[in-house]
């Protein structure tokens, strides 16, 4: 899990930039009743170093973000939408 003021920083960036569905962090979760899709950002890996006599940490690790969606709702749209976010980034 990383730091709150980096997960704090990770959550903005994205909620300024995806709208599209519910954004939900890791840990158990349930679906959003009326949503017919939601994305889940968990945080595989994390590594904070802190370089000797420096007050400062130094903090690195991923991001994975899962589309979740419901079977039988209208996905073409949300895949497009999707795969216009990542041809982006």
């Amino acid at each position: 899990m990383p730091s709150a003021a980096v997960e704090a920083a990770f959550q903005a960036r994205l909620a300024a930039n995806w709208s599209q569905t519910p954004i939900i962090s890791e840990g158990p979760h349930d679906p959003p009743g009326s949503a017919n899709a939601f994305l889940v950002v968990q945080y595989p890996v994390q590594s904070a170093t802190k370089p000797v006599l420096q007050r400062v940490y130094f903090e690195e690790g991923a991001a994975r973000m899962l589309c979740k969606i419901r079977q039988r709702a209208r996905c073409c749209r949300l895949l497009h939408v999707a795969k216009a976010h990542v041809s982006r980034a």
